[in-house]
């Protein structure tokens, strides 16, 4: 129920006829991660310090797909009738860290995830990347971006009226402290959640279900929303949609134009009937 892949020095693992992918019929993924063994599923991956590349359209770097109640990535910590950890590598999850993955064609993934448990993606970088690639996730319980640079496009979904889950139930996705990030798009229906936290760079950002998206000290570009979202000492562009936005503003500018004074209206609730309008004056 554990594999380690450990790059010691500069370790380049690439898909099948990288040169000519055009010419390929049927091209495969570069690391599928899949259950041939109901009774030994793969609970818990550890790529690490690898380059992994895939240059074929619709296939990815890495490919992670589980079945209905699947346990891959699952994070365990019981005992077995011996008293022996069910999950003998570590605790479970499916872990890419410090990892440079290049997709290099427009629908070439660089992570590709369906029904699985636990996805963790941390340092390294997207860069090599085509600009129009994706990392895609979908029906899985619980997946983090972090620290990782270069990062193209974003899709993040989960239908919970859906018919199929992995073993654990719920959904929670995070994208956080990762320098860029191209657009990201979502839908989630009836369960999960989608953060973005401390990215100083986002595309535009499209949330469609009815759950929440929370945005903290970010800087997004075009908001699209039919859900919820909520901003919080974060920056954005345009908003559209018939969602919900709660957008708290701390701080503003006032512009005097050769005048003694001029009204400063806040853009807050107004708490008090005392509080929502200020007068002030030009010093000169």
């Amino acid at each position: 129920d554990g594999v380690v892949l450990l790059g010691l020095g500069s370790v380049v693992l690439e898909s099948a006829s990288e040169a000519s992918p055009d010419d390929v019929d049927g091209a495969n993924h570069t690391i599928s991660i899949t259950t041939s063994n109901v009774a030994h599923p793969p609970k818990s991956v550890a790529l690490c310090n690898l380059t992994i590349t895939n240059s074929h359209q619709g296939k990815a770097c890495v490919h992670i797909q589980g079945d209905n109640g699947g346990e891959i990535g699952l994070v365990d910590s019981s005992l077995d009738a011996n008293g022996k950890p069910e999950v003998t590598f570590g605790h479970g999850g499916v872990w890419i860290t410090d990892c440079r993955l290049m997709a290099r064609q427009e629908t070439t993934y660089q992570v590709y995830a369906a029904l699985m448990n636990n996805l963790y993606v941390s340092g390294g970088s997207f860069e090599g990347s085509h600009s129009s690639s994706l990392i895609r996730v979908e029906e899985t319980a619980k997946f983090v971006l972090q620290g990782v640079g270069a990062v193209k496009g974003v899709q993040v979904d989960y239908d919970g009226a859906g018919a199929n889950f992995p073993a654990t139930l719920g959904s929670s996705y995070l994208i956080q402290d990762c320098s860029s990030v191209g657009a990201v798009d979502s839908e989630l229906v009836d369960a999960g959640s989608l953060t973005i936290s401390g990215c100083p760079s986002v595309g535009n950002v499209s949330f469609d279900g009815n759950r929440e998206l929370t945005v903290i000290s970010s800087v997004i570009g075009d908001l699209d929303t039919d859900s919820s979202a909520s901003l919080i000492n974060s920056t954005r562009g345009a908003i559209s949609g018939t969602g919900t936005l709660s957008e708290p503003h701390l701080r503003g500018t006032l512009t005097f134009t050769a005048t003694d004074s001029e009204s400063l209206v806040f853009g807050l609730e107004q708490p008090d009937a005392k509080i929502g309008r200020a007068s002030c004056r030009e010093r000169v």
